[in-house]
C-alpha cells in the first residue's frame, strides 16, 4: 500500500486537532511534519484575512507540485469566496 503524505495549513487549533485526529484513523495516509516538502495531500483552512492571497498560494502549492490535491475546509459563509474555490 501506498501511503499517502498529508500536510495541514489550518489555524483553528480545534479544527486542526480534529482533522489531525481523522487521518491518523485512516489506513494508508501519514501526517507530515516538514513544511518544505512536498506532499499528496493539502489540507488549508481558506480565512476572511486576504483570500486572494490564500488563493494564490494554494495554486502555487498546485501548480509547483508541492501539493498534488487541496482540500479546503472554511468557516466562511459567502458565496463569492465559495464560488472563487471552485
Amino acid at each position: 500500500m501506498t501511503t499517502q503524505n498529508v500536510k495541514l495549513s489550518i489555524k483553528d487549533e480545534g479544527a486542526r486537532a480534529e482533522i489531525e485526529k481523522l487521518v491518523r484513523t485512516i489506513p494508508g495516509y501519514m501526517l507530515q511534519n516538514n513544511d518544505h516538502e512536498a506532499c499528496d495531500l493539502l489540507v488549508f483552512e481558506l480565512t476572511d484575512k486576504d483570500t486572494d492571497a490564500q488563493f494564490d498560494a494554494i495554486k502555487e502549492a498546485m501548480s509547483s507540485g508541492k501539493a498534488g490535491h487541496v482540500f479546503l475546509v472554511s468557516s466562511l459563509l459567502d458565496p463569492n469566496v465559495l464560488i472563487q474555490a471552485l
